[in-house]
């Protein structure tokens, strides 16, 4: 250990108050946090995949056959989260249990580098405590952690390079600082939230150059200009990628000027009550975490020994909050993005206050009290989602989660597709249920794998509407599902009306129904194939119609 590092060790931290032989727990400890966190997600592995996933995992399907983003099918997400899944899949398999192997992974290494964070900025106990928070909060289904949203992503490759940005700090070396950049810069290719982690990394490396003692001005300049390089490079070489590949301007729309369109069309008041809705929703579950936090970001205010700490941490927390708001959503997943900052708050709070216990109970209840606390303070979200975590099949935790969204449908639906077509035949859906894309492994006959972009109170709509029913007419896809279900049509106030009076008339010129999902309740759901589901009648007001096209001339 450096000088600097028992320095550190002494201000803050609970190791020299553990005896000599509680040394090496914390690193035994966290393997143990990583095996059983492991071990509940594998348990999940065979959960159906929502629509994000399904949406990642059909656009990563396309590009492992050589089709690039935005040519096929058409979101605002940036491609980077697409590369993950096609890497993920290309190692681990195009399946939803290949794709929660890789997520699991990710979620590995996002633990691993919040404690070796905390470890860095403390000591080995307080990330130990911030990572065990941290893998309970990315695993209770409030936050959706369970799914591979792009957040997981996003967080981990921030992390990197916020370890990396520390360690350029410490040894001046130009190339970690390029390093920092570039893995901020993916952050940001992975999802456009991650700029404000960027920016908050930038920010920090510039407060720490003005800080030291003597400055200098022209390292202090190559320094950041590294790092701003680096920063930009990911999305420069995603940018000629898919110059290359002829669907820059495609790309250019979706990812900026239709997700400008889209971040802002929800009005302030409109987010202050989405926000008092969300949150609640999300974080309660797991609320005396972050209760946890809230004593921590205040041993920063009154605390004059962690001054030297508070700038980070709390920068870190306000601009994983910032990374939040963007949309003003507030959806559970989105919250991933500050769960880290949260956690290392958490872990300080339990370690530091191992320290102020020393006068009043002496060694070694002073550390083996805050470690009680955190563990029942763990236990309480593990408690209340213990049916979904440990008892539910994989399916029963997806109708728990979702409720009537047809997940678990979808598999059944694409299982029928896929048996009866062929590889070339062209599938439309008209919902927002792009894993029946990635099931039936079938292509999607227009670039509309979501219906919400039609639906919605925006500009393009009707542009949109109009070419997303010219290419499903000019395509004649083999099948056509419509999913009756208001989650998959549209999405808050949106209006369903004209792309349902389109269907309603290309169905009735075009198509015969060969299959129905009614979806009599959440967990009951009956299937009629062939004959008898065209002359079958729904019972529920929620199911799937799956339609063969009959006029397949001029395909």
């Amino acid at each position: 250990m450096t000088k600097t590092k028992r320095k550190i060790a002494r201000k803050y931290a609970l190791v020299e108050a553990a005896p000599p032989r509680f040394q090496y727990w914390p690193w035994v400890a966290q393997a143990a946090v990583m095996i059983l966190t492991a071990a509940v997600r594998i348990r999940l592995l065979n959960i159906p995949l929502e629509r994000d996933e399904g949406e990642f995992a059909y656009m990563g399907q396309l590009m492992l056959q050589g089709i690039p983003p935005y040519k096929l099918a058409f979101n605002m997400k940036l491609p980077g989260i697409y590369a993950a899944y096609s890497l993920i899949m290309a190692v681990f398999g195009q399946s939803a249990a290949g794709i929660h192997l890789g997520i699991l992974l990710v979620n590995l290494a996002a633990i691993l580098m919040v404690f070796l964070l905390g470890k860095r900025l403390f000591d080995a106990y307080t990330g130990l405590a911030a990572a065990a928070a941290y893998a309970v909060m990315t695993v209770v289904p409030s936050f959706l952690g369970f799914a591979g949203h792009a957040t997981h992503f996003v967080i981990l490759l921030a992390l990197c390079g916020i370890l990396v940005m520390f360690r350029a700090i410490e040894s001046h070396k130009l190339a970690y600082y390029f390093l920092s950049g570039v893995l901020v810069g993916l952050s940001f290719v992975v999802k456009q939230q991650g700029a404000f982690l960027g920016i908050f990394v930038g920010l920090f490396i510039i407060w720490s150059g003005l800080r030291a003692r003597p400055v200098e001005p022209r390292r202090f300049v190559l320094r950041f200009v590294l790092f701003i390089f680096g920063s930009a490079l990911p999305f420069g070489l995603t940018c000629l990628w898919l110059k290359v590949a002829g669907v820059f301007s495609q790309f250019w729309f979706w990812t900026f000027q239709y997700a400008r369109q889209y971040a802002t069309e929800v009005s302030l008041s409109q987010g202050y009550d989405s926000f008092k809705t969300m949150v609640p929703m999300s974080i309660s579950v797991s609320g005396w975490i972050w209760a946890l936090g809230g004593i921590g970001l205040s041993m920063l205010i009154w605390d004059k020994s962690l001054r030297e700490r508070a700038v980070f941490l709390a920068g870190f927390l306000l601009f994983s909050f910032l990374a939040v708001c963007p949309g003003m959503y507030f959806r559970g997943h989105y919250w991933i993005l500050m769960l880290p900052a949260v956690s290392l708050l958490a872990g300080l709070a339990v370690s530091r206050g191992g320290r102020l216990l020393n006068p009043l109970i002496g060694s070694p209840w002073n550390w083996i009290v805050p470690v009680v606390i955190l563990l029942i303070v763990l236990s309480m979200p593990l408690s209340d989602s213990a049916e979904f975590l440990f008892l539910a099949s994989p399916t029963q935790a997806a109708v728990m989660r979702y409720g009537a969204n047809p997940f678990p449908q979808a598999v059944e639906i694409a299982r029928y597709i896929k048996s009866h077509s062929s590889p070339s035949d062209r599938v439309a859906v008209i919902g927002s249920e792009p894993e029946i894309y990635f099931y039936s492994e079938r292509k999607s006959a227009t670039g509309y794998i979501y219906m919400y972009e039609l639906t919605e109170k925006q500009i393009f709509a009707q542009k949109m509407q109009a070419e997303m029913f010219e290419q499903v007419e000019a395509t004649k896809p083999k099948y056509v599902v419509f999913v009756n279900v208001p989650e998959s049509l549209a999405s808050g106030s949106g209006d369903s009306g004209p792309v349902i009076d389109w269907f309603k008339n290309y169905a009735l010129r075009n198509l015969k129904v060969v299959g129905i999902a009614d979806m009599l309740s959440s967990d009951s759901t009956d299937y009629i194939w062939g004959d008898k589901a065209a002359i079958y009648l729904p019972r529920s007001h929620t199911n799937i119609a799956v339609l063969e096209q009959q006029n397949l001339t001029g395909r």
